[in-house]
């Protein structure tokens, strides 16, 4: 949350949550923060030590809250503080106010729950936009983050005109021409006059929009002052971004909150966007036909700064759309709501697509299921019971996975448990091969999950329960019942032991079945496919391609069949393969560039991640590093200049610069290895982390907006 603004019943920035809640004590960034502690207190104020830091204060004084809000205000007042409201609006229990470059949030609570008691939280804000503020000014709108202010002004026009341009010009802004607009805006419509006051525009740094500074008179004598971007450098079409609510949104808002979703009966969205009017009512216009709704003509009102408009759809019901000018800010609230037989038949429909994916999904899991059982019981020995070991498939046997380990059968107690790398999906069909064709029936159960199964068998009045369960990397297989002890004595009796142990069966890896996904080789039978690829604004890194799988089959197979497919497609494998039970890391050469295959086992399947690097587009955008070597590229999406220490290296990264799709920022050599990094934007502490970077590897460190994350992705 840029500027760190402390509102009640808003969310808190993490920073200011450590401040406040935590207790933490934290360093002021620079001069551009107010000392909290030198603030004044009202008389009988007892301090919190515990969370009382330069950037954030909290201390008690016997009054109500109702009683303690006006008075604070008039002590800040008496000390040069301006209160203002924000553009979006300021709740009335609280307070904004401004001093010179500083900025202060000020919010109450119940000290320990005494109505008689009031806690006073005073937070340091940043402001990013430090515009004049007239003493003997009144009515103050502000935006801390955007450089938007309003104002009532005594004193004539061209005197209040004076004021603010000298005042912008010593706070670093600059003016600009008439011509200086055209030459950089030829479609702007502009002047330096308006209907009742001089305007005039301003730039500070030429990477942001310009601002114009309006003046008007008033009947009373007074002037009002407003200070804003101008529409012209504002965007003149709106990108969607992802829908809130099941409703259109775009990409550039102040704030939104949204009701329902999109299979609700009535979804509302309330939004505001610092956008004009015009190009907010034009968005929701095109976004809306895309949903196939059309616009009412009856009963539309449209003005220059207020629209109501009706739209239908037959399939989506009717859609309500109001925007408003709030400031600089188009209010926007959109209402959809289905008709009941519509919701009736949507909400039908959807439940018979349940049930069929069901109905699907049931019937692949026994195909699945049956085509396991009868591999399985392929693989089952026919001949005479000679020895334990060939006991397997037999009457009298107790039957053990080949793969099975810490194998522990107790034959007396009728108890078997063991582990193994196979599913539970697999065990369950390696047992049924086993059983049913020794006159053990199967009693249908209730626990049939890819992470678990549960076996029920009987011959007569014995019993065998066998229970498959997944337990991290492999699956623990426990057994019991009074036909393991009749098949343990069985196997003693055929071959002459009296403790025989139970008998392995080899069973072998089964064949995968290929197809592609994201360009690359996946199993058809895998339960989850993720391109794991970064995709900004729907398109991937030109650079690298990743791919996510997850298989139900041993980690043996899916190897064999990634080095057949992968060698269908003219792909080397490289010396120094790492193969284990349970992981697997294989490099590759392949036609576009460098690629590796790793392998694990988890949930009872097994994991894959597959990545090749695009080195001609690598190499041709300058983001492949040196050879040995590792890259980091740097971006900012904040709205000031980041700095970013990595070791002994701190790099500065303006703001906008750098992204994976625009890699023109800031760039860093480093040999391979784990690296601590820390950001600080404006001065202030922000994100910290560790980033490890491997050799030929090029990654993206992304600040976000404020300093308040940043976002490591692999670009290469």
């Amino acid at each position: 949350m840029i500027g760190m603004r402390l509102i009640a019943a808003r969310p808190l920035s993490a920073f200011a949550a450590l401040a406040l809640i935590a207790g933490v004590s934290i360093a002021k960034a620079d001069d551009a923060f107010v000392d909290t502690r030198e603030l004044p207190r009202l008389d009988g104020a007892v301090n919190d030590p515990a969370r009382t830091t330069e950037m954030s204060s909290v201390y008690s004084v016997p009054r109500t809250m109702a009683a303690t809000l006006p008075a604070i205000r008039q002590l800040l007042i008496a000390n040069g503080w301006k209160p203002f409201t924000a553009p979006e609006g300021t709740r009335t229990d609280n307070l904004e106010m401004k001093k010179g470059r500083h900025g202060l949030s000020v919010f109450f609570t119940m000290t320990n729950g005494d109505p008689n008691k009031a806690s006073v939280h005073y937070t340091a804000n940043r402001l990013y936009n430090v515009l004049p503020f007239p003493d003997d000014a009144t009515d103050f709108v502000y935006d801390m983050a955007r450089p938007y202010l309003s104002c009532v002004a005594p004193g004539t026009i061209d005197a209040v005109f004076a004021y603010f341009d000298k005042g912008l010009v010593e706070a670093g802004f600059q003016r600009l021409s008439l011509a200086d607009i055209a030459a950089k805006w030829p479609n702007a419509n502009i002047d330096d006059k308006a209907e009742n006051g001089p305007r005039a525009y301003y730039v500070r740094d030429p990477r942001r929009p310009p601002i114009v500074l309006a003046v008007a008179g008033r009947p009373d004598g007074k002037t009002n002052v407003e200070i804003r971007v101008p529409a012209f450098a504002l965007p003149q079409e709106l990108e969607a971004d992802n829908d809130m609510a099941g409703l259109p949104k775009p990409k550039l808002i102040k704030s939104a909150q949204g009701k329902g979703s999109s299979d609700s009966i009535k979804r509302e969205l309330k939004m505001l966007t610092p956008a004009e009017f015009s190009t907010v009512l034009a968005f929701y216009r095109r976004e809306l036909d895309k949903r196939g709704f059309k616009e009412e003509a009856q009963g539309a009102s449209i003005g220059p700064r207020h629209a109501e408009l009706t739209f239908s759809s037959p399939t989506e019901g009717t859609a309500a759309l109001k925007l408003g000018q709030q400031y600089d800010l188009t209010t926007v609230n959109l209402v959809v709501e289905v008709p009941p037989a519509v919701a009736a038949a949507k909400l039908k429909a959807q439940r018979e697509a349940l049930e069929r994916r069901t109905r699907e999904a049931e019937a692949r899991a026994k195909a699945e299921a049956a085509a396991l059982e009868a591999k399985y019981a392929a693989m089952m020995p026919t001949g005479p019971v000679t020895a334990p070991a060939a006991a397997a498939g037999k009457a009298g046997s107790v039957p053990l996975p080949e793969n099975a380990t810490d194998v522990e059968f107790k034959a007396d107690r009728g108890n078997l448990e063991f582990n193994t790398p196979s599913s539970a999906q697999e065990i369950a069909a390696f047992y049924r091969a086993a059983l049913k064709p020794q006159g053990w029936t199967e009693a249908p159960s209730v626990i049939n999950k890819p992470n678990m199964v549960v076996l029920e068998f009987s011959k007569g009045r014995d019993r065998i329960e066998i229970t498959a369960m997944q337990m991290g990397p492999t699956v623990n297989v426990s057994a019991s019942g009074s036909g393991l002890k009749v098949l343990a004595a069985a196997a003693a009796t055929a071959v002459g032991n009296a403790a025989p142990a139970a008998t392995p069966v080899k069973v072998t890896a089964q064949e995968l079945e290929a197809e592609m996904a994201e360009g690359l080789p996946v199993p058809k039978n895998r339960t989850l496919t993720a391109p794991g690829s970064w995709k900004p604004q729907g398109g991937g890194t030109p650079f690298r391609r990743e791919l996510d799988a997850s298989v139900p089959a041993e980690l043996t197979a899916v190897l064999a069949f990634y080095r057949r497919e992968l060698g269908k497609l003219q792909w080397k494998e490289a010396q120094g393969a790492v193969v284990a039970a349970n992981k697997a890391q294989v490099a590759f050469a392949s036609p576009d560039g460098p690629a590796v295959l790793k392998l694990g086992r988890q949930n009872g399947e097994t994991s894959i991640n597959l990545a090749l690097k695009i080195s001609a587009e690598a190499k041709k955008a300058g983001v492949a590093p040196p050879a040995g070597k590792a890259r980091l590229m740097f971006g900012n999406m904040g709205e000031a200049e980041a700095a970013i220490t990595i070791g002994a290296n701190t790099i500065k990264v303006a703001p906008g610069a750098g992204g994976p799709r625009s890699p023109d920022g800031p760039k860093l050599e480093l040999q391979p290895g784990k690296y601590k990094y820390a950001v600080k934007v404006g001065g202030k502490p922000g994100k910290s982390g560790e980033i490890e970077v491997g050799a030929d590897d090029t990654w993206g460190l992304m600040i976000a907006p404020g300093g308040d994350d940043v976002l490591p992705l692999q670009m290469y």
